[in-house]
């Protein structure tokens, strides 16, 4: 049997890494990767402890980048992950990022930016840039070009849920089968809990736990700090 989160890592966060990328996590990458390469400068920080030590939020967060620079299509139909790292030069790099910021529908047309996804990618070509120069000396330009970039976050204020937003939420996720995403809106709600909380380390003895039966007893992973709430229904 599948663990609880199963469906959450291979079905619905490739379909949110799908739907904030634009479609780009959808293209599948170079098998092997030519030495030199972008394509072969990802694949050299995969393969290094610093990056093998992360979580796997902060692994897919990198993918999503990588996949999204390298599978940007240059003029002449290459993907940027073909070309060799000599010629990725600061301008190239600048140059990408206005690129990449913007987003267009079917028929061309400017719908939007996504500053936020690309200045996450910027930060993940920039560190597996200078992790790979350590691993190989002398064998990537001494400038990162995807460093001092000057990348300003998002103007834009996240909008809040509203409670009738949640119950949207759920509602949607019922019909569409989905009553564990449903069940996690509501926890995140009522008990402020993050992803990882959540999906991980929340277990169904937390719930009515028998020495407190009209209580639920609440875990934050990232503090490490835990509380009792009371069950009011």
């Amino acid at each position: 049997m599948n663990p609880p989160w199963a469906r959450a890592e291979t079905v619905l966060l490739p379909a949110f890494d799908s739907w904030r990328t634009g479609g780009t996590a959808d293209k599948s990458t170079v098998t092997v990767a030519a030495a030199g390469t972008l394509d072969w400068l990802f694949t050299e920080y995969r393969s290094d402890r610093r990056y093998t030590k992360l979580s796997p939020k902060q692994k897919r967060n990198h993918k999503v980048g990588f996949e999204l620079v390298g599978g940007h299509v240059l003029k002449n139909g290459q993907r940027l992950g073909q070309a060799r790292v000599s010629i990725i030069t600061t301008a190239v790099t600048d140059a990408l990022y206005e690129k990449l910021l913007i987003v267009t529908d079917s028929t061309g047309n400017i719908i939007g930016e996504r500053r936020t996804t690309v200045n996450h990618a910027m930060k993940s070509c920039r560190r597996a840039w200078n992790i790979v120069a350590r691993r190989h000396p002398g064998k990537l330009p001494l400038v990162n070009p995807f460093a001092s970039m000057g990348l300003r976050s998002s103007d834009r204020e996240t909008p809040t849920a509203t409670y009738d937003d949640m119950l949207a939420f759920r509602a949607k996720a019922f019909e569409m089968g989905l009553a564990s995403l449903a069940t996690a809106a509501l926890i995140g709600w009522e008990w402020l809990q993050r992803e990882t909380d959540i999906f991980s380390t929340f277990a169904i003895a937390h719930y009515r736990p028998k020495e407190r039966p009209n209580m639920v007893r609440v875990l934050d992973e990232k503090t490490q700090k835990g509380k009792l709430d009371t069950l009011n229904r």
